[in-house]
């Protein structure tokens, strides 16, 4: 365990020192771009010195100015050379500037001491752990002797601030001469009493400002890395949180069912269902699990609040549901849910409740028997038929009072129908102007499908939704789970998609995988592919002409003899492909009628064939014997 905690206390110093370095680098690139800076401002003073638009001397101007610009470039160059990766850069770059500034300050007649501070000003933007202070210790050392050093060099050991002239001096300036000659030619020096009277009055209180400006740029530096350290720990801990709340939310979503086909051996009910939290984790629900060989279980929930409070109760309430449901075996879902309630209610101190909508659908008959516990109404679709609202009885939510009673209905679902359950997240969702999704759109979106395949009819609702809110914030958890019905266990499979002549390959690859599960010879494959073809693409021109409608498809298998019976529906209009005389097949092409030997073909190859029009569908059936 010390092992560790060391380890993780290392890895953090790391992590810092790396943010400080790279803030040592990024401020190194900085001081090279200032000292670029002032070289060309130092060039712009050498070209307008030759026109002496200064009062100075050519040959002082190059004596100083010339040397001030390489000490500038050649430092500045070095670091773009090494990209600022170097400790020992900051310290020649700071050293060269403040040489410079002195420099400069010997030849010009008035005090720089701000200038000469600018050096140690940079000091604030290093924030490394062990140099700071050094550096802005030997700066001030370094600038006060470069100072010192070049008044003595450049003046003749004279300082223009503190020379004392005569009473009644008087000077006259005829050319641009320096101010420097004409103060040598009338001024009687002292140089021992200028040597004590510059350090006393310029040169000692100019190095206890210097040295005190150093001090407190050291300080902000250090103030500056402490921030840097506070901000790192605060960083830390929200990634910390972050992968705490990412690691709830992997658990939570591992909870829920989420491989799909759920049964793949059971092909008596699809299903398809998703969950999106609007935080990390949220208190929205969903599960489905057979309770014997004959009994499926579909449940949807939504937990009052959000984040990891409602995450928690959503987590003990999915389990005490299966709990009861599992227990009481094919009870009645109303019975379940006061059970539910009644455990739920002894255990909820923070007073949270849960919306549910229970349902056990009977697969042997279509039974679906369901409770709902102030949850949204579920929505229904007969097959080939549309979606429409359940308007059930509510009963009250659970968690909020003890021995509440909820009422059980029923509900007869045919093969081929769908029932579509979601929480409160789907028709509260809202879009920047406020409107809410709403109850009309989410049946629009559902029927806007034209399919009951499950995962066509939920993306159609999400697509819905995703147009209807745009780039506005997700407000709530939402989540949905969509069940078809097929019916008995191997009675049929079947397709609906649009009717077009591009759908054509779709349905026959469909048709093709079952044929092939049964092993089905390649001569009569071929001849159902070209059935397939012909009476796909009437479906296509002629039932919803000039619009675009679904159809159908069901493969169903027969048995002594083995045959396939593959039965196309639509909703279009009325038509009988079969009602027209056969074509004349002796006659030559140019003298028979056009139209009619597509379904001419698919009568002699077929066992048989036949058409009818019911419940306003057209129903095309064709067998083949394999």
């Amino acid at each position: 365990m010390t092992r560790r905690l060391l380890q993780k206390a290392k890895e953090e110093f790391l992590h810092t020192t790396d943010t400080l370095w790279q803030n040592e680098v990024n401020a190194n690139l900085f001081v090279a771009r200032v000292l670029i800076g002032t070289a060309v401002i130092d060039l712009i003073i050498m070209i307008l010195g030759f026109f002496n638009v200064f009062m100075i001397e050519r040959k002082t101007i190059v004596g100083v100015l010339v040397p001030a610009l390489l000490e500038l470039l050649i430092p500045a160059g070095l670091c773009f050379a090494y990209k600022g990766k170097k400790q020992w850069l900051k310290v020649f770059m700071l050293f060269a500037y403040t040489l410079v500034l002195a420099r400069v300050e010997s030849v010009l007649t008035h005090n720089v001491t701000l200038c000469m501070v600018f050096p140690v000003a940079l000091s604030v933007r290093y924030y490394s752990r062990s140099v700071t202070s050094t550096v802005a210790f030997l700066t001030v050392l370094f600038s006060g002797f470069a100072d010192y050093a070049s008044v003595m060099w450049q003046m003749g050991k004279l300082n223009m601030n503190m020379v004392e002239l005569p009473a009644g001096t008087v000077l006259n300036f005829t050319s641009f001469s320096l101010i420097r000659d004409v103060v040598l030619e009338q001024a009687t020096i002292d140089y021992a009493h200028l040597w004590n009277h510059t350090l006393q009055h310029f040169y000692l209180p100019k190095l206890v400002l210097f040295s005190m400006v150093a001090i407190m740029c050291a300080e902000i530096a250090k103030r500056g890395r402490i921030a840097i350290y506070d901000q790192e720990k605060e960083t830390q801990k929200t990634e910390r949180i972050s992968t705490e709340l990412n690691l709830a939310r992997d658990i939570q979503g591992n909870m829920l069912p989420n491989i799909f086909p759920p049964f793949p051996d059971r092909k008596e009910f699809d299903i398809f269902a998703t969950m999106t939290p609007a935080k990390e984790v949220g208190g929205d629900f969903y599960d489905f699990y057979m309770i014997d060989d004959d009994h499926l279980a579909l449940v949807i929930a939504d937990v009052s609040g959000k984040g990891i409070p409602a995450a928690m109760l959503m987590m003990a309430s999915k389990i005490i549901i299966k709990d009861f449901a599992t227990l009481m075996k094919k009870g009645n879902p109303g019975e379940i849910l006061e059970s539910v309630n009644n455990q739920v209610t002894k255990n909820n101190p923070a007073e949270m409740f849960v919306t549910c909508w229970l349902g056990i659908l009977e697969l042997s008959t279509g039974k679906l028997r369901a409770a709902n516990a102030g949850h949204e109404y579920p929505c229904v679709m007969h097959a080939n038929g549309k979606f429409e609202m359940l308007k059930d009885k509510h009963g009250l939510v659970l968690g909020a009072m003890e021995t509440s009673k909820y009422h059980s209905y029923e509900i007869q679902l045919e093969p081929g129908d769908v029932i579509f359950v979601y929480t409160d997240g789907v028709t509260e969702a809202t879009n920047a102007q406020n409107e809410l999704f709403g109850n009309d759109r989410l049946v629009d979106a559902l029927n806007s499908s034209q399919s009951n395949d499950v995962a066509t009819v939920l993306g159609s609702v999400q697509s819905a939704i995703d147009d209807f809110v745009k780039e506005a914030p997700q407000f709530d958890d939402l989540t949905m789970l969509v069940a078809r019905y097929n019916g008995e266990k191997d009675m049929h499979e079947e397709l609906t998609i649009e009717a077009t002549i591009e759908n054509i390959p779709t349905v026959t690859a469909f048709v093709d995988e079952k044929l092939e599960a049964l092993n089905c010879p390649i001569k009569a494959q071929s001849q159902i592919d070209i059935a397939i073809d012909e009476l796909f693409s009437n479906i296509a021109k002629f039932a919803y002409h000039p619009g675009v409608g679904p159809a159908t498809v069901r493969v169903e298998v027969e048995e002594d003899p083995l045959a396939v019976l593959i039965t196309f529906i639509d909703n279009g209009n009325p038509y009988d492909p079969l009602k027209n005389d056969d074509p004349d097949i002796s006659l030559g092409a140019d003298e028979r009628e056009v139209g009619g030997l597509g379904v001419f073909l698919v009568k002699k190859t077929m066992d048989d064939i036949s058409y009818e029009y019911k419940d306003g569908q057209n129903i095309l059936k064709i067998k083949k014997l394999i």
